[in-house]
């Protein structure tokens, strides 16, 4: 593998370091591609075919040891007692404390060329936009996610954990620091499978620092309650123990021989690791239950991502990590791994690019905002009463999941948003959730538990036959129209296929367009949406014949006349 021959003096420079790190550390890099200066266009270090390589070749092989993670790190080298505490964090927990510490000492860390070529500032992802800049994304929903919130409350918990755990050396982070190891991580980092094998280990290593931990009174008493409970089992006898030995098992055989205690011992080892199969116990270890390491992959993560010039993947090959190409690329071509299924909207907030020609997931959102001032205004009805209509409808939406004999409604129908696809397909619950409005607003019905759940599985059986009136039709046409007129007119337009210079500007004006684009796929020819998303032809039935089928209901009882008693739908 070399080096473009173009690259900037110290960007070479660095690259070159990289370079040599990774051979010192046995990656197998094939010939036919380097590392190349991609950032002319706002894509930093990548990595380009210097021949043609075939579909299913592999490009690169990686080895385990080599990553970054919980188990692999400066800290946990200098320090092992810290091991035990960090793997009972959730993977992003342990991995940002792990990095900061890799970072704050990289002169000492055996990562030090591979931390040299990670960005450090000039960072898009939308936690950097200055509140003007955001304002440039109205009215995207992705405004609701951008998480500067969350990020405080997390630094905070951070700061608790490493004040906990006593790493003096991370004491004085900052949240600006904070903010550049969870952007690195959310940008770079991988979810790497663990063997069987390293599992077992991970999991005797914390069988056998559980009984190293500083225990409790309430451990001592649960402990002692477990053993006098095993002991009775055995022999029907209550057991007695000197000393408050915390270990029954060892003190009752202190005279055995040092074999026989060590074997002791083993089984009981042995036995804690079979309790941290338990459920509650291996709860709190979720780092081991989880089957993978959130790690950090050199050359992994030099790998650009772009759905639609995706060319190669990155697979697990028990102690290695394979990168194989997926199609033919040419010479000359930039290989690209992918980010998971994101639109534009989701890819700028997380890794802060956007993909000119739109993302192949792209998709818009109707709020639940939308949909409520509509039915308002078009059925003249009450704020509170549509407010209740809506809550029963997510009660019994809930009800449903829940209750496993049924097969109808088995999904959360109230919910913020609703995704509409650039491939022409909609989420059933939009479907669902409108022609229920529909239906329900015109029956003039009362707003009870009863009425709802009635109506909801009518619409739901009606959904199920793939069916739709022709209301719903109109409604849920006039729904997008109302959505679509929120985007500024530039979003109609086509995408530019050459910005060279891609401000945050343009980037919001790139989102904007993949949701107006994905939410006119999907209003174009409604009745090819409802059968895409549905799978099948529909039927459009008149709303009339709908309504009557409805209205002939079983007479209620006076007991559950008065108990659904409750005021009409009022009109405004």
């Amino acid at each position: 593998m070399s080096l473009t021959n173009d690259a900037r003096e110290g960007f070479h420079d660095e690259t070159v370091n990289y370079l040599e790190w990774l051979k010192q550390n046995n990656y197998d890099i094939s010939d036919k591609v380097a590392i190349h200066d991609y950032t002319s266009v706002k894509q930093g270090r990548g990595v380009i075919a210097l021949a043609n390589i075939d579909k299913d070749e592999i490009i690169a092989t990686i080895p385990k040891l080599a990553l970054l993670n919980v188990i692999q790190n400066s800290l946990v080298a200098k320090y092992p007692e810290l091991k035990y505490g960090l793997l009972h964090l959730n993977h992003w927990e342990a991995l940002i404390i792990i990095l900061l510490y890799e970072l704050q000492n990289r002169e000492q860390s055996k990562w030090k060329s591979y931390l040299n070529v990670l960005p450090t500032s000039n960072f898009d992802q939308l936690m950097f936009w200055s509140s003007n800049e955001l304002n440039q994304l109205q009215p995207s929903c992705i405004l609701e996610r951008v998480g500067k919130d969350q990020a405080d409350k997390m630094f905070d918990r951070i700061m608790k954990i490493i004040h906990k755990l006593g790493i003096t050396d991370l004491e004085g982070v900052t949240l600006e620091q904070y903010n550049v190891v969870a952007t690195l991580i959310m940008s770079y980092s991988f979810d790497v499978e663990i063997t069987e094998q390293e599992e077992e280990k991970l999991e005797e290593f914390a069988a056998k620092e559980r009984r190293n931990q500083p225990r409790t009174a309430v451990d001592e008493d649960k402990e002692e309650k477990e053993n006098e409970s095993e002991f009775e089992e055995s022999t029907g006898e209550k057991e007695t123990t000197e000393n408050g030995d915390d270990n029954a098992e060892v003190s009752a055989n202190a005279n055995a021989s040092a074999a026989e205690q060590q074997e002791q011992q083993e089984e009981i080892i042995d036995r804690d690791i079979e309790d941290l199969k338990d459920i509650e116990e291996r709860q709190e270890i979720a780092i081991i239950i989880d089957g993978y390491l959130k790690s950090m992959v050199p050359f992994a993560d030099t790998l650009n991502a772009d759905t639609n010039y995706n060319n190669a993947i990155v697979t697990d090959a028990n102690e290695n990590l394979v990168i194989k190409a997926i199609e033919p690329i040419q010479k000359g071509e930039q290989i690209y791994n992918t980010y998971s299924e994101h639109p534009n909207s989701e890819i700028l907030r997380r890794y802060g690019y956007v993909e000119l020609q739109g993302s192949k997931h792209d998709f818009g959102e109707i709020p639940l905002s939308i949909i409520k001032q509509f039915f308002l205004e078009k059925y003249n009805v009450e704020e509170d009463d549509l407010e209740s209509l809506l809550r029963l409808i997510a009660e019994i939406s809930l009800q449903e999941q829940s209750d496993e004999q049924s097969e109808d409604g088995v999904f959360e129908v109230v919910i913020d948003s609703y995704d509409c696809f650039r491939s022409g397909e909609v989420i059933v619950e939009l479907i669902f959730l409108i022609q229920l409005l529909t239906t329900f607003l015109m029956l003039n019905e009362t707003v009870d538990f009863y009425s709802v759940r009635r109506i909801y599985l009518k619409c739901y059986q009606l959904i199920e036959s793939k069916k739709v009136t022709k209301d719903f039709m109109t409604n849920f046409d006039a729904i997008f129209e109302v959505r679509m007129d929120q985007y500024p007119n530039y979003a109609a337009e086509p995408f530019n296929r050459d910005i060279s210079n891609l401000s945050r500007e343009l980037m919001a004006e790139v989102v904007l367009k993949s949701e107006y684009q994905s939410l006119k796929a999907c209003k174009e020819d409604a009745t090819t949406t409802l059968e895409k998303t549905l799978g099948e032809k529909i039927k459009i039935i008149a709303d009339d014949k709908f309504l009557r089928a409805l209205q002939k209901k079983r007479p209620a009882t006076d007991a559950e006349e008065e108990k659904n008693k409750k005021k009409q739908v009022r009109k405004r």
